[in-house]
């Protein structure tokens, strides 16, 4: 890692070198049940909260692109996961249901990168930001199954920096264009909530069996 790669990693995170496993989530509710589950918050001034149980460290990123510059930050033996959210692009895959993707791709770009553990042909597309997978066309969304904002960013700079192949887990929330994330149905938020427990749940019982 570069010397200018360590101070950003310092400001982002702090100085103190990763684990075994790194797992970054956008979503807020998830670091708190990471921090029910056992996990320790570090004190410190860095700008994204990062948490420790042993040799697996949980950062909360920002929704987006900005988990590229934690990816290239990272050291080369670090494993990473991504546990997020995701809209549905097929109608086999529905809200509440948690998925592992086999590959990503950014929107608008035919380059994949493959994801470790994930469901065999199943893709990720990752897109800039919330709408945006709303108003693409048919041809830009061919091929994937579900979409994000943050797995391409992070696999493809997770490779620039020479670090081994991510994992994602997600969690459906949505259904484009039919059920969007705005207009929930009836008992969705309630239901969400109990799958989102379920999908901390599955990880930390995995990191538990040493996995």
């Amino acid at each position: 890692m570069s010397d200018r790669a360590e101070r950003v990693r310092a400001q982002l995170v702090g100085s103190h070198p990763f684990g075994q496993l790194l797992v970054v989530t956008p979503i807020p509710a998830i670091f708190e049940a990471l921090l029910l589950a056992g996990w320790r918050e570090y004190n410190g001034t860095s700008w994204w909260r990062r948490a420790t149980l042993g040799e697996v460290e949980v950062v909360l990123i920002p929704q987006g692109g900005g988990v590229a510059d934690l990816g290239l930050c990272t050291e080369a033996t670090t494993r990473i996961e991504l546990l997020g959210y995701a809209g549905s692009l097929s109608p086999t895959i529905q809200i509440g249901d948690i998925v592992q993707p086999s590959a990503t791709r950014l929107l608008g770009s035919r380059m994949q990168h493959p994801l470790t553990g994930g469901t065999r042909n199943t893709t990720i597309v990752t897109t800039t930001h919330l709408l945006a997978a709303y108003d693409a066309g048919a041809a830009e969304l061919a091929g994937a199954d579900v979409v994000d904002m943050e797995s391409a960013h992070l696999a493809s700079s997770v490779s620039r920096a020479g670090g081994p192949v991510p994992t994602v887990r997600v969690l459906i929330t949505d259904r484009v264009p039919d059920r969007p994330f705005y207009n929930p149905p009836s008992g969705a938020p309630s239901s969400l909530r109990r799958r989102r427990q379920d999908l901390v749940d599955e990880f930390v019982s995995e990191i538990r069996e040493g996995l």
